[in-house]
């Protein structure tokens, strides 16, 4: 009996010590993993580049006072020898020209679309004759075309048919100028001088003695010491362009 009950402990701590083990084992399976891992280099990224500039001066356009000032033609000046206006309004007349540029340069780095649009235009006139004369140029090329017309149609659309997709890198260098002109010696003496009357009666009536002279015409005839002279129609006695230049990015 002795020998079993030592046989029996000796088997109980055996035992002990088996189910120890077997626990610490299956601890060691349930607490470890399999671990695949990479440490991809840092990635960064910048704004993609806008390089565009839009520039428009127009200060030259138009002018209160003009002087030849070496060329054939007047343009703006401080104080004016060709023309020196009353007031503060600017003004044109015969022999006198203007200008205004449009810039558009540059480079990004996304696809960009170009848009050059007049978004609104009048022009002297007086029935079918309209004295003021248009050009337009790019980089100091005039634009074909576009060289001495009275048809600013042909101005706008030569301004559109400019307006271009850029593709990412591609570099813009686009300088428009913009000049109109009112010829000195055009051969339509009577038609300017007629432009300038209507001018004059209509701008002011103390400048006028309306009571002597009633009607537009009846100014125009003794101005022009002219008893049958008849108005040859609509008349427009201003000048002016609105031209809006915008570059955008674009998505395809």
């Amino acid at each position: 009996m002795k020998m079993n009950e030592k046989n029996k402990k000796l088997f109980i701590i055996v035992a002990m010590v088996l189910m120890v083990s077997l626990v610490v084992g299956m601890g060691a399976m349930t607490y470890s993993r399999y671990i695949s891992s990479v440490d991809p280099e840092a990635q960064n990224a910048t704004a993609a580049k806008w390089g565009f500039v839009v520039t428009a001066d127009a200060s030259d356009m138009f002018a209160t006072d003009y002087s030849l000032n070496g060329g054939t033609l007047a343009t703006k000046t401080d104080t004016g020898v060709a023309v020196n206006a009353t007031g503060t309004a600017l003004v044109v007349a015969p022999g006198t020209t203007g200008s205004m540029t449009i810039a558009v340069n540059g480079q990004a780095e996304v696809l960009a679309q170009l848009n050059i649009d007049v978004e609104s235009f009048t022009t002297i006139k007086y029935g079918t004759y309209y004295p003021i004369l248009w050009t337009l140029t790019n980089n100091g090329t005039p634009v074909t075309g576009c060289e001495d017309v009275t048809d600013i149609s042909k101005i706008t659309e030569a301004l559109q048919a400019g307006n271009s997709k850029y593709q990412p890198g591609q570099t813009i260098s686009n300088n428009y100028v913009l000049t109109w002109e009112w010829p000195l010696d055009s051969g339509h003496d009577t038609e300017d001088t007629v432009i300038g009357l209507i001018a004059a009666y209509t701008a002011d009536d103390s400048a006028v003695n309306k009571t002597t002279y009633p009607t537009l015409e009846s100014y125009v005839r003794a101005a022009l010491d002219n008893d049958s002279y008849t108005l040859a129609g609509e008349y427009v006695i201003s000048l002016g362009i609105d031209v809006k230049a915008t570059v955008q990015q674009i998505q395809e």
